[in-house]
């Protein structure tokens, strides 16, 4: 029992062995090129900019008659939001102390730039791989968005805002949410077409 105890006391004070040594290890390696890069590249997560972008998205795939995947979309990405929300006030986790970059605010688990930044990003990868014509370029477009995805998560680590186990947990959590959202979606789609 006291071993359970120990390691969830672990988990959220940050002190197990992966995350110990992930800090530790950006702590090596941080110089004044990567803290203005990383600097630069989380900003793109905030809140701003991704109501920005998804307002982007949506009016893009509204122009191109995709109406209900527009609303879609923008009900996925609110939907994420909530959920991390939620997620935050059950776990309660505070933030690394010490390391950061960056002023951050709220608890730590689970990242929300990494979270509703990879389940945008998912949702936006099917849309793209299902109606983009070229492939090529459907593929292309897909992988730096990923990249792009999996940076934001990277940043947070790097600033010191969030603990590895924050952003991993952000990124499996997205890809269920997109992957059972994908579900609902084609089951509407095959539903309707009947």
């Amino acid at each position: 029992m006291n071993k359970i105890y120990k390691t969830l006391d672990e988990l959220k004070l940050g002190t197990g062995i992966i995350d110990t040594q992930v800090i530790n290890y950006v702590l090596s390696v941080r110089n004044s090129k990567m803290n203005t890069f990383f600097k630069m590249i989380t900003t793109l997560g905030n809140v701003i900019p991704m109501i920005i972008l998804t307002l982007i998205i949506m009016l893009i795939l509204f122009y191109y008659n995709k109406k209900s995947e527009s609303f879609f979309y923008g009900i996925n990405v609110l939907g994420i939001w909530l959920l991390n929300e939620i997620l935050k006030q059950i776990f309660r986790r505070q933030r690394p102390q010490g390391v950061q970059l960056i002023t951050a605010v709220d608890f730590s688990f689970p990242s929300s730039h990494a979270m509703v930044t990879m389940a945008s990003v998912l949702l936006l990868i099917f849309f793209i791989t299902k109606f983009i014509k070229y492939k090529k370029l459907a593929y292309l477009v897909s992988v730096i968005l990923f990249i792009y995805a999996l940076l934001i998560g990277i940043s947070r680590i790097y600033l010191g805002v969030h603990y590895f186990s924050d952003v991993i947990g952000g990124w499996i959590i997205a890809g269920i949410w997109a992957f059972i959202n994908i579900r609902i979606y084609k089951h509407i789609l095959s539903a309707s077409k009947l």
